[in-house]
């Protein structure tokens, strides 16, 4: 079809394929409707990715300002007093 590419590798198995928006057949009009459609979406799950992690980021500078102490593996690891396990459930 004019328009479509298809690379392969060694084995003969597709492995990319390339659409020249200008010449394509309108044939394949579906074909490149739901590739542009996937493309799309794959952008705004990128952008919306993307802007979690500079809110997450923002929420963690808000949490722990520069006057924060450094904790150390040992700091993370204290004992419980009160803690008494238990082998069984509760009555």
């Amino acid at each position: 079809m004019q328009g479509l590419s298809v690379l392969t590798d060694p084995q003969g198995n597709p492995k990319t394929a390339m659409i020249d928006l200008q010449q394509y057949d309108s044939q394949l009009n579906p074909l490149v409707a739901g590739v542009l459609q996937l493309l799309q979406q794959q952008q705004q799950a990128e952008i919306e990715r993307t802007d979690f992690h500079a809110l997450s980021l923002q929420g963690l500078s808000r949490a722990y300002g520069d006057d924060e102490p450094e904790y150390t593996d040992a700091d993370l690891i204290w004992i419980n007093p009160d803690f008494k396990p238990s082998i069984g459930p509760t009555p």
